[in-house]
């Protein structure tokens, strides 16, 4: 994508934690989750990353971090999930230190990472009501939600990051949606 890789580890970490957070709450066993507390969690995951990318780091986020919603969503899923790997991501996200460090990137980063979430939320919250899916064309809506969205996302972060001659590097996004469609049908 460029010579140099490492600014953009940052974003893609918080982007990566985020969405892993979001897939936990969709993913987590029906039994311990019904489908209306899956969706209550994606939407208050929703919220607090839009409360970060309003603040812009400029505002302080500790009421995020201490409120009443992160740690109600904290104690459902992490009573929800039954993998220690998961129980352990539940608990330190919790701490309120993935959006923390969503805090601390620039403000073009945070609106990133809250298109990039509120994309996801979008397509598992629309399959979370519609059921199991059904057909091809149900399951390759869902890869354009839940990776599609990841490629706009990455070519956004490239063009921002890259310069080549003072230039910033445009990547196709629609192949970068359809690349991430194939790479989530293929999984």
């Amino acid at each position: 994508l460029g010579p140099i890789e490492f600014n953009k580890r940052q974003i893609v970490r918080v982007a990566y934690n985020l969405l892993r957070w979001l897939d936990t709450w969709e993913d987590s066993p029906e039994r311990s989750l019904s489908v209306e507390d899956k969706k209550w969690g994606i939407d208050k995951l929703c919220y607090l990353v839009g409360e970060v990318a309003i603040r812009n780091s400029s505002r302080n986020i500790v009421d995020l971090i201490q409120s009443e919603t992160l740690s109600t969503m904290t104690e459902k899923l992490g009573a929800a999930v039954i993998k220690p790997n998961e129980k352990i991501f539940v608990r330190q996200a919790g701490y309120g230190t993935i959006l923390d460090e969503m805090h601390q990137l620039d403000h073009n980063s945070q609106e990133f990472v809250d298109y990039v979430v509120r994309r996801m939320a979008g397509g598992m919250r629309e399959f979370l009501e519609r059921g199991e899916t059904q057909t091809e064309d149900q399951l390759r809506g869902y890869c354009r939600y839940v990776a599609g969205g990841i490629g706009r996302f990455l070519t956004r972060v490239v063009a921002d990051k890259d310069k080549i001659g003072g230039a910033p590097v445009l990547l196709d996004e629609e192949k970068a949606q359809s690349f991430g469609e194939y790479l989530q049908l293929t999984n």
